[in-house]
């Protein structure tokens, strides 16, 4: 059988974009040009694992290029695939290293940048019950000037709070208002601010609406509700607040 490069995989997938299911890529297989069509449908189109192999290097190369032709959402979809896929080949004892040190480079880092945050939260949220994450202990202070302090927040934290909460303020227990998406509409608070230490872990946040979001910063009794949002959710914050 004749090694697929990455021009091949290259070729079949611009032939998928654009509907040519039925390409062939010069030295490849006519079997291999159509798992990788399936592959590719699976990825892109289903959502279902193509229970077939696939290299490492495919992985790559149509991961990198969904996330450059269709976007983020798009992507961890097609990760979570991957991942499935994964799990299938560890099963029928197939070697998986390089296969899962590929999905691993496509986690989302944290960012300083409000609207990368925003987008890769948004992006996360469209996948159901996240995986707990680890978060950050001592989050990296990006940009210092004289009135503000910028630091790296990991989007995975933020999306995990949110779908935790279950549409449901953490602090009034008030259901959250809907948006125009469906989801919906919670800020995350962090209970010690990072710029005094504070760890940007589902250990230190909670999900609440805009009006207790303010309170907790401004209200004369910010502290009692402080107090009572690390007692009442001492199970899940007691690694900060034990």
């Amino acid at each position: 059988m004749s090694k697929i490069t990455e021009e091949m995989i290259l070729e079949c997938y611009e032939a998928f974009r654009a509907g040519n299911l039925n390409h062939e890529p010069k030295g490849m297989t006519v079997t291999s040009a159509k798992m990788t069509m399936a592959w590719l449908d699976s990825l892109i189109n289903t959502g279902k694992p193509y229970h077939r192999d696939g290299s490492a290097l495919q992985y790559e190369i149509i991961l990198n290029r969904i996330k450059e032709d269709y976007g983020v959402e798009k992507l961890l979809k097609a990760k979570a695939v991957l991942m499935e896929h994964c799990e299938w080949s560890l099963k029928h004892n197939k070697p998986m290293k390089k296969h899962r040190a590929v999905l691993n480079s496509f986690d989302m880092m944290p960012t300083a940048d409000s609207v990368e945050l925003e987008k890769n939260v948004k992006a996360l949220l469209s996948i159901p019950n996240l995986d707990k994450p680890q978060g950050v202990t001592k989050p990296a202070k990006v940009v210092t000037t004289q009135t503000t302090e910028v630091f790296e927040r990991d989007p995975k934290v933020k999306a995990w709070t949110i779908q935790n909460a279950g549409g449901l303020c953490e602090c009034c227990q008030e259901p959250a208002f809907i948006k125009e998406d469906g989801r919906s509409y919670l800020e995350v608070h962090h209970l010690r601010p990072l710029a005094e230490g504070g760890s940007d872990t589902t250990h230190n946040t909670v999900a609440i609406c805009a009006n207790c979001h303010r309170k907790l910063h401004f209200a004369m009794n910010k502290v009692k509700m402080r107090q009572d949002l690390i007692q009442r959710l001492s199970d899940r914050l007691k690694n900060e607040y034990p």
